[in-house]
Protein backbone atom coordinates (compact mmCIF):
# COMPACT_ATOMS: atom_id res chain seq x y z
CA UNK A 1 0.00 0.00 0.00
CA UNK A 2 2.72 2.31 0.21
CA UNK A 3 3.98 4.15 3.53
CA UNK A 4 2.45 7.04 5.41
CA UNK A 5 3.87 9.01 7.57
CA UNK A 6 1.11 8.42 10.70
CA UNK A 7 0.33 4.86 11.27
CA UNK A 8 -2.01 5.64 14.41
CA UNK A 9 -3.55 8.18 12.22
CA UNK A 10 -4.38 6.11 9.36
CA UNK A 11 -5.36 3.54 12.07
CA UNK A 12 -8.15 5.71 13.63
CA UNK A 13 -9.54 6.53 10.41
CA UNK A 14 -10.19 3.33 9.53
CA UNK A 15 -11.79 2.74 12.64
CA UNK A 16 -14.01 5.79 11.76
CA UNK A 17 -14.51 4.29 8.85
CA UNK A 18 -15.56 0.78 10.22
CA UNK A 19 -18.00 2.50 12.60
CA UNK A 20 -20.00 4.78 9.81
CA UNK A 21 -18.53 8.12 10.42
CA UNK A 22 -18.10 9.06 6.70
CA UNK A 23 -17.69 12.59 7.19
CA UNK A 24 -15.13 12.54 9.87
CA UNK A 25 -13.01 10.54 7.94
CA UNK A 26 -13.69 12.38 4.79
CA UNK A 27 -12.53 16.17 6.59
CA UNK A 28 -9.64 14.06 8.17
CA UNK A 29 -8.51 12.72 5.52
CA UNK A 30 -8.83 16.05 3.78
CA UNK A 31 -6.56 17.90 6.41
CA UNK A 32 -3.93 15.27 6.27
CA UNK A 33 -4.01 15.16 2.38
CA UNK A 34 -3.46 19.29 2.43
CA UNK A 35 -0.21 18.76 4.36
CA UNK A 36 0.65 15.66 2.41
CA UNK A 37 -1.49 14.46 -0.55
CA UNK A 38 0.63 11.47 -1.68
CA UNK A 39 -0.78 9.07 1.29
CA UNK A 40 -1.86 6.00 -0.17
CA UNK A 41 -3.68 4.47 3.05
CA UNK A 42 -5.44 7.59 3.74
CA UNK A 43 -6.78 8.01 -0.18
CA UNK A 44 -7.77 4.32 0.28
CA UNK A 45 -10.04 5.14 3.04
CA UNK A 46 -11.15 8.24 2.33
CA UNK A 47 -12.23 6.78 -1.00
CA UNK A 48 -14.13 4.00 0.67
CA UNK A 49 -15.62 6.80 2.87
CA UNK A 50 -17.05 8.58 -0.33
CA UNK A 51 -17.96 5.09 -1.70
CA UNK A 52 -20.40 4.21 1.31
CA UNK A 53 -22.17 7.58 0.75
CA UNK A 54 -22.69 7.45 -2.91
CA UNK A 55 -20.41 9.73 -3.90
CA UNK A 56 -18.49 7.79 -6.49
CA UNK A 57 -16.95 10.60 -8.52
CA UNK A 58 -15.34 11.96 -5.21
CA UNK A 59 -14.54 7.98 -4.72
CA UNK A 60 -13.16 7.71 -8.43
CA UNK A 61 -10.85 10.86 -7.74
CA UNK A 62 -9.80 9.43 -4.50
CA UNK A 63 -8.73 6.14 -6.21
CA UNK A 64 -6.98 7.65 -9.29
CA UNK A 65 -4.63 9.95 -7.04
CA UNK A 66 -3.32 6.85 -5.20
CA UNK A 67 -2.83 5.07 -8.29
CA UNK A 68 -0.77 7.96 -9.18
CA UNK A 69 0.86 8.06 -6.19
CA UNK A 70 1.78 4.44 -5.78
CA UNK A 71 1.26 2.59 -9.13
CA UNK A 72 2.43 -0.38 -7.91
CA UNK A 73 -0.84 -0.87 -5.65
CA UNK A 74 -2.74 -3.37 -6.70
CA UNK A 75 -5.76 -2.68 -4.10
CA UNK A 76 -5.95 0.60 -5.51
CA UNK A 77 -5.88 -0.49 -9.17
CA UNK A 78 -8.67 -3.04 -8.00
CA UNK A 79 -10.89 -0.54 -6.04
CA UNK A 80 -10.42 1.67 -9.06
CA UNK A 81 -11.84 -0.77 -11.64
CA UNK A 82 -14.88 -1.40 -8.99
CA UNK A 83 -15.59 2.18 -9.02
CA UNK A 84 -15.58 2.91 -12.65
CA UNK A 85 -17.65 -0.76 -13.37
CA UNK A 86 -20.08 0.75 -11.04
CA UNK A 87 -19.75 4.42 -12.95
CA UNK A 88 -20.69 2.03 -16.37
CA UNK A 89 -17.26 3.02 -17.81
CA UNK A 90 -16.51 -0.60 -18.22
CA UNK A 91 -13.39 -0.84 -20.97
CA UNK A 92 -11.91 1.16 -18.02
CA UNK A 93 -13.07 -1.06 -15.25
CA UNK A 94 -11.19 -4.23 -17.12
CA UNK A 95 -8.26 -2.14 -17.37
CA UNK A 96 -8.03 -1.15 -14.30
CA UNK A 97 -8.45 -5.03 -13.48
CA UNK A 98 -5.96 -5.95 -15.65
CA UNK A 99 -3.48 -3.90 -14.30
CA UNK A 100 -3.93 -4.73 -10.62
CA UNK A 101 -3.31 -8.36 -12.28
CA UNK A 102 -0.05 -7.23 -13.57
CA UNK A 103 1.25 -5.43 -10.51
CA UNK A 104 -0.04 -9.09 -8.12
CA UNK A 105 -0.55 -11.86 -10.70
CA UNK A 106 -2.10 -14.01 -7.32
CA UNK A 107 -4.40 -11.09 -6.84
CA UNK A 108 -7.61 -13.59 -6.44
CA UNK A 109 -10.19 -10.59 -5.98
CA UNK A 110 -8.85 -8.62 -8.81
CA UNK A 111 -9.13 -12.15 -10.91
CA UNK A 112 -12.68 -12.81 -9.78
CA UNK A 113 -14.19 -8.97 -10.81
CA UNK A 114 -12.47 -8.93 -14.08
CA UNK A 115 -14.36 -12.42 -14.92
CA UNK A 116 -17.39 -10.74 -13.12
CA UNK A 117 -17.59 -7.77 -15.29
CA UNK A 118 -16.51 -9.50 -18.74
CA UNK A 119 -19.00 -12.21 -18.21
CA UNK A 120 -21.38 -9.06 -18.05
CA UNK A 121 -20.16 -7.89 -21.73
CA UNK A 122 -20.67 -11.43 -22.99
CA UNK A 123 -17.11 -12.31 -23.38
CA UNK A 124 -17.62 -16.04 -21.70
CA UNK A 125 -14.23 -17.38 -22.89
CA UNK A 126 -12.13 -14.57 -21.20
CA UNK A 127 -14.37 -14.53 -18.40
CA UNK A 128 -14.08 -18.44 -17.62
CA UNK A 129 -10.40 -18.12 -17.99
CA UNK A 130 -10.18 -15.27 -15.47
CA UNK A 131 -12.44 -17.23 -12.99
CA UNK A 132 -10.16 -20.62 -13.50
CA UNK A 133 -7.63 -18.34 -12.33
CA UNK A 134 -9.34 -17.18 -8.99
CA UNK A 135 -10.76 -20.32 -7.91
CA UNK A 136 -7.46 -21.98 -8.28
CA UNK A 137 -6.22 -19.13 -5.78
CA UNK A 138 -8.79 -19.43 -3.60
CA UNK A 139 -10.42 -22.71 -3.62
CA UNK A 140 -12.76 -22.11 -0.63
CA UNK A 141 -14.19 -18.95 -1.97
CA UNK A 142 -17.79 -19.70 -1.94
CA UNK A 143 -18.23 -16.46 -4.01
CA UNK A 144 -16.07 -17.15 -6.32
CA UNK A 145 -17.07 -20.73 -6.88
CA UNK A 146 -20.82 -19.03 -7.30
CA UNK A 147 -19.34 -16.22 -9.43
CA UNK A 148 -17.68 -19.19 -11.58
CA UNK A 149 -20.47 -21.49 -11.55
CA UNK A 150 -22.74 -18.24 -12.81
CA UNK A 151 -20.20 -17.88 -16.06
CA UNK A 152 -20.83 -21.15 -16.64
CA UNK A 153 -24.42 -21.17 -16.25
CA UNK A 154 -24.05 -18.34 -19.31
CA UNK A 155 -22.33 -20.77 -21.38
CA UNK A 156 -24.98 -23.73 -20.76
CA UNK A 157 -22.11 -25.82 -19.43
CA UNK A 158 -24.61 -27.33 -16.29
CA UNK A 159 -22.81 -29.88 -15.47
CA UNK A 160 -19.64 -28.22 -14.71
CA UNK A 161 -22.17 -25.87 -12.30
CA UNK A 162 -23.69 -28.10 -10.40
CA UNK A 163 -19.51 -29.54 -10.03
CA UNK A 164 -18.62 -25.60 -8.85
CA UNK A 165 -22.27 -24.93 -6.78
CA UNK A 166 -21.56 -28.16 -5.01
CA UNK A 167 -18.58 -27.09 -3.36
CA UNK A 168 -20.02 -23.48 -2.80
CA UNK A 169 -22.76 -24.80 -0.97
CA UNK A 170 -20.68 -27.44 1.13
CA UNK A 171 -18.01 -24.25 2.14
CA UNK A 172 -21.32 -21.77 2.90
CA UNK A 173 -24.53 -23.67 2.94
CA UNK A 174 -26.10 -20.81 3.54
CA UNK A 175 -25.37 -18.87 0.32
CA UNK A 176 -28.58 -18.42 -0.86
CA UNK A 177 -27.95 -16.95 -4.34
CA UNK A 178 -25.98 -20.84 -4.67
CA UNK A 179 -29.27 -22.70 -4.22
CA UNK A 180 -30.97 -20.08 -6.91
CA UNK A 181 -28.56 -20.61 -9.44
CA UNK A 182 -28.68 -24.89 -8.54
CA UNK A 183 -32.79 -24.62 -8.41
CA UNK A 184 -32.14 -22.79 -11.90
CA UNK A 185 -29.11 -25.49 -13.33
CA UNK A 186 -31.23 -28.43 -12.07
CA UNK A 187 -34.51 -27.03 -14.38
CA UNK A 188 -32.45 -26.88 -17.37
CA UNK A 189 -31.45 -30.36 -16.71
CA UNK A 190 -34.54 -31.42 -16.26
CA UNK A 191 -34.15 -32.34 -12.57
CA UNK A 192 -37.44 -30.83 -11.46
CA UNK A 193 -37.47 -32.32 -7.75
CA UNK A 194 -33.99 -31.10 -7.17
CA UNK A 195 -34.70 -27.80 -8.62
CA UNK A 196 -37.91 -27.21 -6.27
CA UNK A 197 -35.40 -28.55 -3.56
CA UNK A 198 -33.09 -25.36 -4.49
CA UNK A 199 -35.65 -22.98 -4.54
CA UNK A 200 -36.79 -23.82 -1.42
CA UNK A 201 -33.39 -24.07 0.31
CA UNK A 202 -32.90 -20.26 -1.39
CA UNK A 203 -36.42 -19.20 0.13
CA UNK A 204 -36.00 -20.54 3.92
CA UNK A 205 -32.64 -18.51 3.59
CA UNK A 206 -34.00 -15.18 1.90
CA UNK A 207 -37.70 -15.01 2.53
CA UNK A 208 -38.28 -11.71 0.59
CA UNK A 209 -36.70 -13.34 -2.73
CA UNK A 210 -39.63 -12.82 -4.81
CA UNK A 211 -37.71 -14.27 -7.67
CA UNK A 212 -37.18 -17.55 -6.16
CA UNK A 213 -40.80 -18.02 -4.89
CA UNK A 214 -41.90 -17.33 -8.74
CA UNK A 215 -38.83 -20.29 -10.18
CA UNK A 216 -40.42 -21.87 -7.64
CA UNK A 217 -44.00 -21.91 -9.25
CA UNK A 218 -42.56 -22.44 -12.61
CA UNK A 219 -40.90 -25.60 -11.47
CA UNK A 220 -44.22 -26.71 -9.64
CA UNK A 221 -46.55 -26.04 -12.52
CA UNK A 222 -44.43 -28.27 -15.08
CA UNK A 223 -44.31 -31.11 -12.04
CA UNK A 224 -48.17 -30.67 -12.46
CA UNK A 225 -48.27 -29.40 -9.21
CA UNK A 226 -51.01 -26.85 -9.62
CA UNK A 227 -52.00 -25.82 -6.08
CA UNK A 228 -48.59 -25.54 -5.06
CA UNK A 229 -47.49 -23.80 -8.09
CA UNK A 230 -50.55 -21.37 -6.84
CA UNK A 231 -49.27 -20.84 -3.99
CA UNK A 232 -46.16 -19.78 -4.81
CA UNK A 233 -46.99 -17.23 -7.58
CA UNK A 234 -48.91 -15.70 -5.04
CA UNK A 235 -45.92 -15.40 -2.31
CA UNK A 236 -44.04 -13.95 -5.29
CA UNK A 237 -46.57 -11.50 -5.95
CA UNK A 238 -46.85 -10.15 -2.00
CA UNK A 239 -42.90 -9.26 -2.17
CA UNK A 240 -43.09 -7.82 -5.60
CA UNK A 241 -46.90 -6.84 -6.48
CA UNK A 242 -46.41 -5.74 -9.90
CA UNK A 243 -44.68 -8.29 -11.63
CA UNK A 244 -46.53 -9.13 -15.09
CA UNK A 245 -44.86 -12.34 -15.34
CA UNK A 246 -45.78 -14.24 -12.09
CA UNK A 247 -49.50 -12.82 -12.71
CA UNK A 248 -49.06 -14.16 -16.36
CA UNK A 249 -47.90 -17.43 -14.95
CA UNK A 250 -50.53 -17.63 -11.79
CA UNK A 251 -53.47 -17.24 -14.86
CA UNK A 252 -51.94 -20.26 -17.20
CA UNK A 253 -51.89 -22.56 -13.79
CA UNK A 254 -55.49 -20.98 -13.11
CA UNK A 255 -56.51 -22.05 -16.73
CA UNK A 256 -55.42 -25.87 -16.00
CA UNK A 257 -56.87 -25.92 -13.29
CA UNK A 258 -60.13 -25.34 -15.05
CA UNK A 259 -60.80 -21.98 -13.13
CA UNK A 260 -61.30 -19.24 -15.84
CA UNK A 261 -62.36 -16.79 -13.65
CA UNK A 262 -59.20 -16.44 -11.61
CA UNK A 263 -57.28 -16.79 -14.88
CA UNK A 264 -58.87 -13.69 -16.09
CA UNK A 265 -58.16 -11.94 -12.95
CA UNK A 266 -54.84 -12.93 -13.35
CA UNK A 267 -53.88 -12.23 -16.86
CA UNK A 268 -55.99 -8.93 -16.62
CA UNK A 269 -53.78 -7.99 -13.36
CA UNK A 270 -50.73 -8.67 -15.76
CA UNK A 271 -51.65 -5.59 -18.02
CA UNK A 272 -52.56 -3.80 -15.17
CA UNK A 273 -49.02 -3.92 -14.54
CA UNK A 274 -47.54 -3.96 -18.42
CA UNK A 275 -49.80 -2.71 -20.95
CA UNK A 276 -47.90 -3.94 -23.88
CA UNK A 277 -47.49 -7.32 -21.74
CA UNK A 278 -48.33 -9.27 -25.10
CA UNK A 279 -48.36 -12.62 -23.62
CA UNK A 280 -51.24 -11.89 -21.57
CA UNK A 281 -53.15 -10.86 -24.04
CA UNK A 282 -52.68 -13.93 -25.64
CA UNK A 283 -53.75 -15.89 -23.13
CA UNK A 284 -56.87 -14.07 -22.43
CA UNK A 285 -58.22 -15.21 -25.95
CA UNK A 286 -57.79 -18.96 -24.36
CA UNK A 287 -60.22 -18.29 -21.86
CA UNK A 288 -63.28 -17.38 -24.15
CA UNK A 289 -66.10 -19.65 -25.53
CA UNK A 290 -66.75 -17.05 -28.60
CA UNK A 291 -64.63 -16.16 -31.61
CA UNK A 292 -65.94 -12.36 -31.15
CA UNK A 293 -64.25 -12.31 -27.33
CA UNK A 294 -60.90 -14.17 -29.17
CA UNK A 295 -60.81 -11.73 -31.79
CA UNK A 296 -61.01 -8.64 -29.62
CA UNK A 297 -58.04 -10.25 -27.45
CA UNK A 298 -56.10 -10.76 -30.44
CA UNK A 299 -56.40 -7.69 -32.14
CA UNK A 300 -55.70 -6.18 -28.78
CA UNK A 301 -52.39 -8.38 -28.14
CA UNK A 302 -51.36 -7.59 -32.07
CA UNK A 303 -52.02 -3.78 -31.22
CA UNK A 304 -49.44 -4.16 -28.00
CA UNK A 305 -46.90 -6.72 -30.31
CA UNK A 306 -47.30 -6.41 -34.35
CA UNK A 307 -44.90 -9.45 -35.23
CA UNK A 308 -46.45 -12.25 -32.34
CA UNK A 309 -46.81 -14.91 -34.49
CA UNK A 310 -49.12 -17.09 -32.61
CA UNK A 311 -51.71 -13.83 -32.82
CA UNK A 312 -51.30 -13.59 -36.33
CA UNK A 313 -52.28 -17.05 -36.78
CA UNK A 314 -54.87 -17.24 -35.11
CA UNK A 315 -56.69 -13.88 -36.83
CA UNK A 316 -56.37 -16.39 -39.69
CA UNK A 317 -57.85 -19.03 -38.01
CA UNK A 318 -60.82 -16.74 -37.21
CA UNK A 319 -61.49 -15.45 -40.12
CA UNK A 320 -60.91 -18.72 -41.97
CA UNK A 321 -63.72 -20.33 -39.65
CA UNK A 322 -66.20 -17.28 -40.98
CA UNK A 323 -65.15 -18.18 -44.11
CA UNK A 324 -62.94 -15.66 -45.07
CA UNK A 325 -59.32 -17.00 -46.44
CA UNK A 326 -57.63 -13.81 -46.73
CA UNK A 327 -55.08 -13.47 -44.03
CA UNK A 328 -55.07 -17.35 -43.80
CA UNK A 329 -53.30 -16.93 -48.07
CA UNK A 330 -51.86 -13.67 -47.57
CA UNK A 331 -49.81 -15.51 -44.45
CA UNK A 332 -48.58 -18.08 -46.90
CA UNK A 333 -46.25 -15.52 -48.44
CA UNK A 334 -44.58 -14.70 -45.22
CA UNK A 335 -42.02 -16.18 -43.05
CA UNK A 336 -44.40 -17.99 -40.78
CA UNK A 337 -45.48 -20.36 -43.40
CA UNK A 338 -42.91 -22.82 -42.12
CA UNK A 339 -44.33 -21.80 -38.23
CA UNK A 340 -46.28 -24.98 -36.31
CA UNK A 341 -49.26 -23.73 -36.05
CA UNK A 342 -49.27 -22.40 -39.55
CA UNK A 343 -48.45 -26.04 -40.83
CA UNK A 344 -51.31 -26.86 -38.12
CA UNK A 345 -54.38 -24.03 -40.02
CA UNK A 346 -52.96 -25.90 -43.26
CA UNK A 347 -54.03 -29.17 -42.24
CA UNK A 348 -57.54 -27.67 -40.49
CA UNK A 349 -58.16 -25.98 -43.59
CA UNK A 350 -57.80 -28.84 -46.07
CA UNK A 351 -60.60 -31.06 -43.82
CA UNK A 352 -63.45 -31.75 -46.07
CA UNK A 353 -65.42 -30.25 -42.91
CA UNK A 354 -64.68 -27.62 -40.69
CA UNK A 355 -65.34 -29.21 -36.74
CA UNK A 356 -65.88 -27.53 -33.80
CA UNK A 357 -63.26 -24.94 -32.70
CA UNK A 358 -62.99 -24.67 -29.17
CA UNK A 359 -60.40 -22.51 -26.52
CA UNK A 360 -60.25 -23.97 -23.73
CA UNK A 361 -59.53 -27.79 -22.91
CA UNK A 362 -62.64 -28.20 -20.70
CA UNK A 363 -65.06 -26.62 -23.23
CA UNK A 364 -63.61 -28.76 -25.61
CA UNK A 365 -64.61 -32.25 -23.40
CA UNK A 366 -68.02 -30.78 -22.95
CA UNK A 367 -68.68 -30.53 -26.36
CA UNK A 368 -67.78 -34.36 -27.18
CA UNK A 369 -68.87 -36.00 -24.21
CA UNK A 370 -72.75 -35.09 -25.50
CA UNK A 371 -71.38 -37.07 -28.94
CA UNK A 372 -70.54 -40.29 -26.69
CA UNK A 373 -72.74 -42.99 -24.93
CA UNK A 374 -72.27 -41.93 -21.47
CA UNK A 375 -72.85 -45.24 -19.81
CA UNK A 376 -69.60 -46.39 -20.83
CA UNK A 377 -66.62 -45.82 -19.38
CA UNK A 378 -63.41 -43.66 -20.61
CA UNK A 379 -59.99 -44.23 -20.69
CA UNK A 380 -56.66 -42.39 -21.00
CA UNK A 381 -52.90 -43.03 -21.96
CA UNK A 382 -51.12 -41.01 -20.15
CA UNK A 383 -52.22 -39.59 -16.74
CA UNK A 384 -49.65 -37.55 -15.15
CA UNK A 385 -51.46 -36.10 -11.93
CA UNK A 386 -54.59 -36.57 -13.00
CA UNK A 387 -56.10 -33.49 -14.17
CA UNK A 388 -58.52 -34.70 -17.14
CA UNK A 389 -59.14 -37.73 -15.56
CA UNK A 390 -60.61 -36.11 -12.26
CA UNK A 391 -62.59 -33.54 -15.00
CA UNK A 392 -63.60 -37.12 -16.92
CA UNK A 393 -64.59 -39.25 -14.18
CA UNK A 394 -67.50 -36.47 -13.30
CA UNK A 395 -69.05 -36.81 -16.65
CA UNK A 396 -68.68 -40.70 -17.02
CA UNK A 397 -67.98 -42.47 -13.67
CA UNK A 398 -65.63 -44.70 -14.35
CA UNK A 399 -62.75 -44.36 -16.13
CA UNK A 400 -59.34 -46.29 -16.68
CA UNK A 401 -55.93 -44.57 -16.57
CA UNK A 402 -52.79 -46.30 -17.91
CA UNK A 403 -49.49 -44.60 -17.05
CA UNK A 404 -45.54 -45.44 -15.73
CA UNK A 405 -46.17 -42.15 -13.63
CA UNK A 406 -42.56 -42.02 -13.86
CA UNK A 407 -42.80 -39.36 -16.62
CA UNK A 408 -41.80 -39.68 -20.75
CA UNK A 409 -40.22 -43.73 -21.60
CA UNK A 410 -37.80 -41.57 -24.01
CA UNK A 411 -36.72 -38.22 -25.16
CA UNK A 412 -39.91 -36.15 -26.87
CA UNK A 413 -37.87 -34.07 -29.05
CA UNK A 414 -36.30 -30.97 -26.70
CA UNK A 415 -38.27 -32.89 -23.40
CA UNK A 416 -36.17 -35.02 -21.49
CA UNK A 417 -37.10 -38.87 -20.97
CA UNK A 418 -38.67 -38.76 -17.46
CA UNK A 419 -40.20 -35.29 -17.99
CA UNK A 420 -43.67 -35.30 -16.56
CA UNK A 421 -43.19 -37.65 -14.28
CA UNK A 422 -45.38 -37.57 -11.22
CA UNK A 423 -42.66 -39.36 -9.14
CA UNK A 424 -44.55 -42.68 -9.05
CA UNK A 425 -47.23 -41.87 -7.34
CA UNK A 426 -50.51 -42.68 -8.73
CA UNK A 427 -53.90 -40.66 -8.46
CA UNK A 428 -56.40 -41.58 -5.53
CA UNK A 429 -59.81 -40.98 -7.90
CA UNK A 430 -62.96 -42.46 -7.09
CA UNK A 431 -64.12 -44.31 -9.53
CA UNK A 432 -60.85 -44.86 -11.08
CA UNK A 433 -58.50 -47.67 -12.34
CA UNK A 434 -55.19 -47.50 -12.43
CA UNK A 435 -52.68 -49.42 -14.45
CA UNK A 436 -49.22 -48.49 -13.86
CA UNK A 437 -46.54 -49.42 -16.09
CA UNK A 438 -44.96 -48.90 -19.70
CA UNK A 439 -47.00 -49.32 -22.12
CA UNK A 440 -45.63 -51.93 -24.20
CA UNK A 441 -45.34 -54.46 -21.37
CA UNK A 442 -49.08 -53.65 -19.51
CA UNK A 443 -51.00 -53.15 -22.56
CA UNK A 444 -51.49 -56.25 -24.51
CA UNK A 445 -51.57 -58.55 -21.23
CA UNK A 446 -54.73 -55.70 -20.35
CA UNK A 447 -56.27 -55.91 -23.49
CA UNK A 448 -56.09 -59.64 -23.77
CA UNK A 449 -59.63 -59.70 -22.34
CA UNK A 450 -62.58 -58.72 -23.16
CA UNK A 451 -62.71 -54.68 -21.78
CA UNK A 452 -65.92 -52.82 -22.12
CA UNK A 453 -65.93 -50.17 -25.05
CA UNK A 454 -64.87 -47.11 -24.71
CA UNK A 455 -67.41 -44.05 -24.41
CA UNK A 456 -64.06 -41.59 -24.91
CA UNK A 457 -60.38 -42.42 -24.85
CA UNK A 458 -57.92 -40.12 -24.31
CA UNK A 459 -54.71 -40.19 -25.62
CA UNK A 460 -52.05 -37.97 -23.77
CA UNK A 461 -48.77 -39.89 -24.03
CA UNK A 462 -47.48 -37.04 -26.25
CA UNK A 463 -45.18 -39.55 -27.76
CA UNK A 464 -45.48 -40.93 -31.28
CA UNK A 465 -44.25 -44.61 -29.90
CA UNK A 466 -46.53 -44.71 -27.12
CA UNK A 467 -49.48 -43.29 -28.93
CA UNK A 468 -49.61 -45.99 -31.68
CA UNK A 469 -48.81 -48.81 -29.09
CA UNK A 470 -51.99 -47.67 -26.89
CA UNK A 471 -53.96 -47.08 -30.47
CA UNK A 472 -52.47 -51.16 -31.57
CA UNK A 473 -53.47 -52.31 -28.22
CA UNK A 474 -57.00 -50.74 -27.74
CA UNK A 475 -58.77 -51.43 -31.06
CA UNK A 476 -61.24 -53.82 -29.17
CA UNK A 477 -62.71 -51.33 -27.33
CA UNK A 478 -63.06 -48.77 -30.49
CA UNK A 479 -66.26 -48.17 -32.49
CA UNK A 480 -67.85 -45.64 -34.50
CA UNK A 481 -69.45 -44.33 -31.64
CA UNK A 482 -66.02 -43.54 -29.67
CA UNK A 483 -64.41 -40.55 -29.74
CA UNK A 484 -60.86 -39.92 -29.94
CA UNK A 485 -59.53 -37.14 -27.74
CA UNK A 486 -55.60 -36.46 -28.92
CA UNK A 487 -53.88 -33.75 -26.76
CA UNK A 488 -50.98 -32.53 -28.41
CA UNK A 489 -52.01 -32.96 -31.69
CA UNK A 490 -51.32 -30.03 -33.45
CA UNK A 491 -49.30 -26.79 -32.76
CA UNK A 492 -46.04 -28.62 -31.56
CA UNK A 493 -42.91 -27.61 -33.27
CA UNK A 494 -42.74 -31.47 -34.56
CA UNK A 495 -46.40 -32.25 -34.42
CA UNK A 496 -46.49 -33.99 -37.79
CA UNK A 497 -44.26 -36.85 -36.08
CA UNK A 498 -45.97 -37.42 -32.90
CA UNK A 499 -49.62 -38.14 -31.96
CA UNK A 500 -51.15 -36.82 -35.71
CA UNK A 501 -48.53 -39.55 -37.06
CA UNK A 502 -49.88 -42.34 -35.02
CA UNK A 503 -53.74 -41.51 -35.97
CA UNK A 504 -52.94 -41.78 -39.73
CA UNK A 505 -50.27 -44.36 -39.46
CA UNK A 506 -53.22 -46.19 -37.27
CA UNK A 507 -55.87 -45.98 -39.98
CA UNK A 508 -54.03 -47.12 -42.99
CA UNK A 509 -53.01 -50.03 -41.51
CA UNK A 510 -56.52 -50.71 -40.07
CA UNK A 511 -58.37 -49.56 -43.37
CA UNK A 512 -60.19 -46.95 -41.44
CA UNK A 513 -60.60 -43.17 -41.57
CA UNK A 514 -61.31 -40.49 -39.16
CA UNK A 515 -63.95 -37.59 -39.00
CA UNK A 516 -62.47 -34.35 -37.21
CA UNK A 517 -65.37 -33.48 -34.48
CA UNK A 518 -63.69 -30.31 -32.63
CA UNK A 519 -60.34 -28.85 -32.16
CA UNK A 520 -58.58 -26.13 -30.05
CA UNK A 521 -55.51 -24.29 -31.06
CA UNK A 522 -54.69 -23.08 -28.05
CA UNK A 523 -54.56 -26.22 -26.27
CA UNK A 524 -53.52 -28.17 -29.04
CA UNK A 525 -55.69 -30.80 -28.72
CA UNK A 526 -58.62 -32.90 -31.74
CA UNK A 527 -61.29 -35.07 -31.23
CA UNK A 528 -62.21 -37.65 -33.85
CA UNK A 529 -64.58 -40.71 -34.91
CA UNK A 530 -62.75 -43.37 -36.39
CA UNK A 531 -64.95 -44.55 -39.57
CA UNK A 532 -64.50 -48.32 -40.70
CA UNK A 533 -66.32 -48.61 -43.74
Amino acid sequence: MGRNLDKNFTTNLLNLLNEGKFEQVVNQANKALQRNPKQPDVLNIQGAAYSKTGNLAAAITCFEQLVSCDPTNAVGHNNLGVLLKSSGLIKKAILCYRDAIEKNPKYADAHNNLANTLREIGKLPDALEAHHIAVKLQPQNAHFLYNYSLSLFHNCDYCKVVKYLSKAVAIDPELSIAHFLFGQTKFKLGELLAAAQHFEACIALDKNNAEAFYNLGIVLNKRGLKEAAVSAFLSSLDIKPRSPSAFNNLGNVYMDLGDMDLAVEAFNAAIASDAKHSAALWNLSGTVEDIRDAETYIEKCLAADPNHAKARITLALLNLVKGEYSIFNSLKDTELVNHPMMRSLTWFSGLPELPMLFFTRWKLFDYVATLTRRERPFYEFGVFRGDAFRYLIKIYGKGYGFDTFDGLPEDWHSEQAGSYSSEGQVPNIPGGDFIVGAFEETLPLYFSEKRPMASLINFDADLYSSTICALNNCQMIIDEDTVLVFDEFIVNENWELDEFKALNEFCVMNKCSYVVLAVSFFTKQVAVRLKFS
